[in-house]
């Protein structure tokens, strides 16, 4: 992987054969062992690492595809699922003020939604830096847009429709048409 200390995220785009997908007699994928065994790394590290390394990584996930949601934010978050709604238990980094993935409406129970956008700080003494942002998206065509106390970046294409800077607040909207459903 470019950018960090992670080496790679390519278990977060996996897509499950549709011969493993059911409920009954159906067997199990066999690379989902080897996806476990990345996605404990990958916790472990998002746990771990800098908060500049946090910002990169999670900007390069959505950078270039659309990823598996189910993983992205479990390094960060405790969450579970009660009356089809996902709930929020806890941060798992000590440093984190803010890790905040909304999804649209319906996620846990549709084909049809995603995550709308995520938001992302951390307490004092950590600020975030632009140029986190800006080296993170690598080549991917972007403009700055000046908006006073507001670093905004409108993303040309791909995943990341726009990405925002305000008062140590990342904020990073999701284009809705580049969504993948993982099964």
């Amino acid at each position: 992987m470019e950018k960090t200390g992670y080496s790679s995220i390519s278990f977060l785009y996996y897509q499950t054969p549709e011969r493993y997908i059911g409920l009954d007699n159906v067997p199990t994928d066999p690379k989902l062992d080897e996806i476990f065994t990345q996605l404990d790394s990958f916790e472990e590290y998002l746990q771990q690492c800098s908060p500049e390394d946090v910002v990169k990584l999670l900007i390069l996930i959505f950078r270039d595809q659309y990823p598996n949601l189910m993983y992205v934010d479990s390094g960060l978050v405790e969450k579970d699922v009660e009356n089809g709604k996902l709930v929020f238990l806890g941060f798992k980094r000590d440093d984190l003020e803010k890790a905040n993935f909304v999804y649209f409406p319906g996620y846990v129970d549709s084909d049809k939604s995603g995550i709308d956008y995520f938001e992302l700080s951390f307490k004092a003494p950590t600020v975030i830096k632009p140029e986190w942002i800006t080296e993170a998206m690598g080549n991917v065509p972007f403009e700055i847009v000046n908006s006073g106390s507001e670093f905004l970046l409108d993303v040309k294409s791909g995943p990341i429709s726009q990405i925002s800077l305000k008062a140590n607040v990342l904020t990073v909207k999701i284009n809705p048409e580049d969504y993948i459903w993982y099964y």
